[in-house]
């Protein structure tokens, strides 16, 4: 079953819409919205949020570091990834990558 949530967060890119909810994984994967959290849970040891916001993590720091994105500011990119304010964002890059991501820019470019 992760094997299957995984997929479709993945392909799918849900994670950049900042109103994708556990509901609506559960139907995707055709599935009780119980048994999903159960297999995040279980699986991965963290909440649906928290497995959404990994991801959005994730894309924003290649987008940080990207040359295609080096006119955006880190808000830009935050709500690109899926976060709807700066201060959502910066908490939860910190508590991933323990900097923030000015910080992340500064150690990543070459």
């Amino acid at each position: 079953m992760m094997t299957k949530i995984t997929s479709i967060i993945e392909r799918e890119r849900v994670y950049i819409n900042p109103e994708y909810r556990l509901n609506n994984l559960a139907n995707s994967c055709n599935l009780s919205v119980h048994n999903v959290s159960q297999v995040i849970n279980h699986i991965e040891g963290i909440s649906f949020s928290d497995l959404i916001n990994r991801y959005r993590i994730e894309e924003a720091k290649k987008m940080l570091i990207s040359e295609k994105f080096k006119t955006y500011t880190i808000v830009a990119i935050a709500q690109e990834v899926g976060f709807n304010s700066k201060t959502a964002f910066y908490n939860v890059f910190k508590k991933l990558c323990e900097i923030s991501p000015s910080a992340y820019i500064k150690e990543n470019k070459s």
